[in-house]
């Protein structure tokens, strides 16, 4: 019980940690920066969907909905991760 207490405040010290690193990385001059992390966790998200075991007795359309949906939950960090690159170069731009 210890140990998963304290692997899950290892856990949400790297997500607190990444989240201020992305804030970090977007607030830089160069808007290449800002999307370093949207990157790994896409090419990441592309990884776990080429991971996919597909089983003899399933259907095309079992196959497609597994490999959507797959995509799509694996693509949460992804499109968070811009959404807060864009957010904070609205708010740059806005300043200047």
């Amino acid at each position: 019980m210890i140990k998963t207490t304290i692997l899950g405040f290892i856990v949400l010290i790297l997500l607190i940690g990444g989240i201020f690193l992305q804030i970090f990385l977007s607030k830089r001059k160069s808007k290449w920066f800002g999307l370093i992390l949207p990157s790994i966790t896409f090419l990441y998200s592309l990884l776990i969907v080429m991971s996919i075991v597909v089983l003899v007795g399933m259907t095309g359309g079992e196959i497609f909905m597994l490999i959507a949906t797959t995509f799509i939950i694996s693509n949460i960090p992804s499109t968070l991760t811009t959404l807060n690159q864009l957010m904070t170069n609205m708010d740059i731009k806005r300043e200047i």
